[in-house]
Parts: C-alpha cells; sequence; structure tokens
C-alpha cells in the first residue's frame, strides 16, 4: 500500500483557509459602547463632540451630562424607548424619542413632538420642552454647552428657585435675603452642589420627594418640616406648602429674665409672610403676636425700651436699629431710613446665630459688654445717650451716665439724670434745675403729669417725650410761660414764675431789692428800760438789698414745694417795703418794730437772751437777723460789736460806768453811763 504525503504550498494554505471559515463559529453580541461609547471603560453613554468625530465616535450631544457613568442600556430607556433590548439590527438610520421624555409629568418631547427622524451627517438639533427634570422649562438646543454649577443652577428651577413659569415661589426669595447664595441652599436641602454630579438630582425630578432638612446658620441640623413633598413642579395639581417648626431661623432665640432660656419656636407656613411678628416681635406695620406669643420681645429690657419712641424726625420709627443697627448712616424716615438702608447688612446680621448690638450714633457711642452668643448670658450696656444726664444734646458726647446691666430692674429718674438734673451750671451745659425744683411736671408736663413718673404712652410709637434728644418744655402745674428750644438750653418768655418776665435757661435772675429810706425807732421809753432808750437806725443795718444773701441763699425759703414763685410773689413790687413776702409789717418805716418787738413783756426774748442779769444784752436771738455763717463778702459786716465795760459787780452810791464797743475793726466809740442809786 502506498502511502501520500502532501507537500505544503501556496494552494495548500488556500485550502486551509477555506476550511476553516467553512467552519461554525459562535456569535458575539455587539455592545452599546463599542459604537457609540467607550470601549475602554466600558461605558454606554455616547461621547459628546462638537462635531462627528471618527476617532472617538463623538458626535453632538450632551449625553454624558445627563447620565452619569458608566450608566447601562437601562439608563438610555428614560429618552430612549426600548434601548435596553437594542440588538445590532435598530441600525436603521433612524433615531427614536420617546414620547414622554423621563416619564414627566407633562407631555415632555423633543423637537416638537418628533419620535422618530433620520440619522443625518449634519443634525438637526432642538430641544425639549416640559421635560421634568428642567422642572418643565424648554431647554437649551440639545449640544449646546454643558451646565456648570453653580452658574447654571438657575437654568431650571431660578437661584433660588422661582417656582417655573406656572409654578409658586414659596419663601425661597425671602430666605436668599438672609442665606444668599447657591452654597447656602444645603441650609434646607441636600448638598447637590458639593455633589460629584451636582446636577444629577435632576433626573428624578417629579418623581421623587422633595429632600428638606432644617439647619441652623452654623450648618446644624435642627428643625422639620411638615407637608407636601410631591407637588413641587409648576404642572402639580396641588402646590401646597407645608410649615417648619423648631429651626432657630423662627424662634425667639433666647428667653428668661438673664437671656439663659431655651428660645421659644414658631411654626411658620412655607410661602406665607410672617413679618418680624414670625420670630420674636411685632414691628410698625409687620403687626401680630411673637412665637412666644408676646407683642414684644420679652427678654431682658425690651418691653421698657419698646415703651419708648426714641425718634426725633417726626417719623414712623423702627425702635429695633436703635440698639441693633445695620447700618450706622443718619437716621432718616421711613422702612427705608431705618431697617432698609443697607439691605445686605441688614441680612448679614439677622438670623445669623448671634445677637448683635450695635448702637445708632445719633443716640450713643456706647458699647455692649454682652457676648453676643445666644443664651451666654446678658452683658452692660455703658456711655449711652438713654442713661445719661442729657446734656449730649447740646455737646454731643456723653459726660455722664449710667452703667447699667441688661434685664436690670426698671431705674427711677435718678438712676440717669439726678432728679432734679444735678450737673453744675456750665458744665457742660446751662443748668438751673436746682433753682427750679418745685417738680418736674412745671416744666416738663408733656413729659409727666405729677412730676414722679413718665407719662405712659397714648399710642403704638411709645413715649414721644422722653429720651427723645429735645428738652421738650412744656408749661404745666399752673405755670405759664412760652419755650424756645435751643440745644444749649433754651430761654422762656411771659413767665408767670417771674411776674411775666423772660429768662435764658442757665442766667441768673435778679433778686435785689430796694430798701426803704430813713430810720427805723429800735426802741422804746419805758419803765423797763428808762428815759431815752429808745434808738433810730436806717433798715440797712439789719436787711440787704441781695434777697439771696438775706435769706442766707435758701431758696426753698420762697421756691419750694407749692409755694411757686408766681403765686407767692405775684402782688411783690421789688421792694421790702410792702408786698405778699412780709404782709404784716414793714409797712411803716418808724412804727413796724415798736409794734412787733414791743408789744408785750415777753417779747423781749426777740432781742435779748434769758441768760439772766439786769442787762444781758443781745445774745443768741441776734442770729434772727444777723447769721454768723454768712460771709462778709457776702452780705458786709454782720457780726454784733464786741463791747467792754468797767461795771463792777456791785456800787455803793453813785457810779460810773464805762462802755467800749469795736465793731469789725472800726475805731471803737465809747459811752459814759451813770448808775443807779
Amino acid at each position: 500500500m502506498h502511502m501520500f504525503r502532501l507537500k505544503p504550498g501556496p494552494s495548500f494554505a488556500r485550502l486551509l483557509t477555506v476550511f476553516l471559515l467553512l467552519l461554525p463559529v459562535p456569535a458575539v453580541a455587539i455592545e452599546c459602547y463599542q459604537c457609540h461609547g467607550s470601549s475602554d471603560t466600558a461605558d454606554y453613554r455616547p461621547v459628546d463632540a462638537p462635531y462627528r468625530n471618527i476617532s472617538s465616535g463623538g458626535f453632538q450631544g450632551n449625553h454624558r451630562s445627563h447620565m452619569s457613568g458608566p450608566a447601562s442600556a437601562a439608563a438610555c430607556t428614560k429618552c430612549h424607548p426600548g434601548a435596553v433590548g437594542y440588538g445590532s439590527s435598530h441600525r436603521n438610520s433612524l433615531i427614536e424619542l420617546s414620547p414622554n421624555i423621563n416619564s414627566s409629568l407633562l407631555a415632555a418631547v423633543y423637537r416638537n413632538g418628533s419620535t422618530v427622524f433620520p440619522q443625518r451627517a449634519i443634525p438637526q438639533l432642538g430641544s425639549c420642552t416640559n421635560v421634568n427634570c428642567h422642572f418643565e422649562r424648554q431647554t437649551p438646543i440639545w449640544g449646546s454647552q454643558p451646565f456648570t454649577a453653580p452658574g447654571s443652577c438657575s437654568q431650571c428651577h431660578g437661584a433660588p428657585p422661582q417656582g417655573g413659569a406656572s409654578g409658586l415661589i414659596g419663601s425661597h426669595t425671602t430666605h436668599n435675603n438672609y442665606y444668599g447664595g447657591i452654597d447656602k441652599c444645603r441650609l434646607c436641602h441636600a448638598d447637590n452642589l458639593g455633589a460629584l454630579a451636582p446636577f444629577a438630582h435632576a433626573t428624578s425630578a417629579g418623581r421623587r420627594p422633595l429632600i428638606v432638612t432644617p439647619h441652623n446658620p452654623a450648618g446644624v441640623p435642627g428643625g422639620t418640616y411638615a407637608g407636601p413633598l410631591d407637588d413641587y413642579l409648576p404642572s402639580s395639581p396641588a402646590k401646597q406648602f407645608g410649615s417648619c417648626s423648631m429651626v432657630y431661623c423662627h424662634s425667639t432665640v433666647q428667653s428668661g429674665s438673664d437671656g439663659t432660656g431655651p428660645p421659644v419656636y414658631g411654626t411658620p407656613t412655607w410661602g406665607a409672610a410672617t413679618g418680624c411678628k414670625g420670630c420674636h416681635a411685632e414691628i410698625d406695620d409687620h403687626g401680630g403676636v411673637a412665637a412666644d406669643g408676646e407683642r414684644w420681645i420679652a427678654t431682658g429690657n425690651h418691653r421698657t425700651h419698646n415703651a419708648y419712641r426714641f425718634d426725633t424726625y417726626g417719623s414712623v420709627i423702627v425702635k429695633c436699629t436703635m440698639c441693633h443697627s445695620w447700618t450706622l448712616g443718619p437716621l432718616g424716615g421711613g422702612c427705608g431710613g431705618r431697617c432698609h438702608t443697607d439691605n445686605q447688612k441688614l441680612y448679614a446680621n439677622h438670623a445669623n446665630g448671634k445677637v448683635d448690638v450695635v448702637f445708632k450714633p445719633e443716640f450713643t457711642v456706647g458699647s455692649y459688654s454682652g457676648s453676643g452668643i445666644p443664651r451666654s448670658g446678658f452683658g452692660n450696656c455703658s456711655n449711652t445717650y438713654c442713661h445719661s444726664n442729657g446734656s449730649s444734646v447740646a455737646t454731643g458726647s456723653i459726660p455722664a451716665n449710667t452703667t447699667v446691666r441688661w434685664g436690670s430692674p426698671t431705674l427711677a429718674c435718678n438712676g440717669c439724670h439726678g432728679y432734679p438734673p444735678a450737673y453744675a451750671n456750665g458744665s457742660p451745659k446751662a443748668n438751673k434745675h436746682g433753682n427750679h425744683s418745685f417738680g418736674c411736671n412745671v416744666c416738663h408736663s408733656a413729659t409727666t403729669s405729677d412730676g414722679a413718673t413718665i407719662i405712659a404712652p397714648g399710642g403704638y410709637y411709645g413715649i414721644e417725650n422722653h429720651v427723645d434728644k429735645a428738652y421738650t418744655v412744656v408749661a404745666g402745674g399752673g405755670a405759664s410761660f412760652t419755650y424756645a428750644f435751643a440745644t444749649t438750653g433754651g430761654s422762656c418768655t411771659s413767665i408767670s414764675c417771674h411776674q411775666g418776665g423772660n429768662a435764658s435757661w442757665g442766667s441768673s435772675t435778679s433778686h435785689a431789692a430796694e430798701l426803704g429810706t430813713g430810720v427805723i425807732l429800735m426802741g422804746l421809753d419805758n419803765s423797763d428800760h428808762g428815759t431815752g432808750f429808745g434808738i433810730e437806725e436806717n433798715c440797712s443795718l439789719c436787711h440787704y438789698a441781695s434777697l439771696a444773701a438775706q435769706h442766707a441763699n435758701n431758696c426753698a425759703l420762697c421756691h419750694a414745694g407749692a409755694n411757686l414763685a408766681g403765686p407767692l410773689i405775684g402782688s411783690w413790687n421789688r421792694t421790702c417795703q410792702q408786698g405778699a413776702c412780709h404782709p404784716s409789717f414793714h409797712t411803716e418805716m418808724t412804727g413796724d418794730h415798736n409794734g412787733i418787738y414791743w408789744d408785750s413783756s415777753s417779747s423781749c426774748a426777740l432781742c435779748h437772751d434769758t441768760s439772766g442779769g439786769d442787762f444781758p444784752g443781745p445774745g443768741d436771738n441776734c442770729l434772727r437777723c444777723h447769721n454768723p455763717s454768712l460771709t462778709a463778702a457776702a452780705v458786709g459786716d454782720h457780726l454784733p460789736p464786741t463791747t467792754v465795760t468797767d461795771a463792777l459787780a456791785l456800787y455803793v452810791g453813785p457810779g460810773v460806768i464805762h462802755l467800749t464797743a469795736t465793731d469789725a475793726g472800726a475805731t471803737p466809740c465809747s459811752s459814759t453811763l451813770p448808775t443807779m442809786p
């Protein structure tokens, strides 16, 4: 038997190749990413490119910004129905799109509703309408520049959210005032800005509840939101808002008389305007009841201070700005001049986790010692106009003030400016309160009706005529005058207390009187004194032309209590001869001392003491007219003369007594008296 061996050669190789090709080969499916994805990473997402790039397989579109990698065929079904079952047969030169992209609440379509259109080398790109992941807005042209965070957040729902074409804004705009910026969304929502794919949350819009997790300004979670969370798209039928509770931003921040108690929380409804009342106070037209049920903030001394107007401009006051000033600019009228002059500072210093105390410069240059940390306790206010002697109206400085702890009991009148104000005249401003100490209501009847308590506020704006940077001088208490204001003290005209005269505050009023002329009989011939004892002297021996000196500068003798100067000396003719001051004597120059001092035997004590002896002489009762406590410079010579005598204790028979009197260093005078047998 012969065996044949095939010799290898070209023909053999060709036969072997044909043979191998004819053998059955297992079929292998082509994956999506092998045509329009990334084979090296097995990423199903089509490559986005500005043109048809045959090297990368990319073409115009935004597939990669709409899906998270590496994705899968199932992810494509949101826009391309049936994509999960696609095989090579789908390569039919047609592009098929869902009649409702992403299962939107409204029918969301691409290019005005064409669901199947030819694939072209130069595609005719369009946009989507009503798609839920773009908050039912019309999208940018497919293939436009991808969105970037945070700049593109407003492309869908606004930044802050605006509710869409027919949606509701809620309270986003208001909250954005206080917590502005895209990064502050995390105070209530998930932190999408910090996510690897910031816009991935949009792919589930309308098909899942909102994520609402309140935080305080420091980013610490706190509080809850109760209400529907699945009706936020513009086409949602109900669009009902819920409410927040236990949220710092809507609380009293702290409570208690010392500010260390826990806050009381309000429950504001999202989308409803609450104004100041929603948290802690009723202000102007932002009225209502606060979170703790009070009309005003109840902690510390808020109620006491809110009883005042603090307003010299006659406009509506937003009182909080006196101590919580958002701007140090001048006060102006209305909300724009009080709260909203500088909104950025207002919002930055409000609901920020601190108690910011900044005094308005028109009323104080003071400071507050508290830390500003809620519930840390109160501090002290110092160098404030509101607790000063009031003289800063004239000087612009605060020379004297009371440092008082916030939350302390209400101060009495003398807790701030004295009762009456007691600073020296001209230091730093005019002051004559001490000379007018007959009750504050006589000159400040619009501030106090009884001279002891401040008139309660008659309306919402509070006490207008106290701590108002004005003197508010209005006659009362039986007095009458017309006052002209000036920061230095002002002046009064037609003053009933001054006999209808005029006076400038701080000036000295003339208290000079006209003394009578001639002599007055100081003694009387009678059996007790012997013949010729009568003494005639001029009025000036005992009286001075200066009434102040004559009365030892004791103004209260004429001007105290109910003895107002006007009624007391209304008929005074500016002399001591007659009038209301001494109506019972001084009507006759030569007889008054006779009738008054010698009308009975008991009246001897008016001029003589009772120490004994035949002639006790002038004793303690000289002080009725001659007060040794007064200085000679003020009243002239007021001391009695010094008398020296050579009188013996006992005489037998006639004798002679020599008297020598020396008065204030004058030349001594002498007299010789015969003794009695």
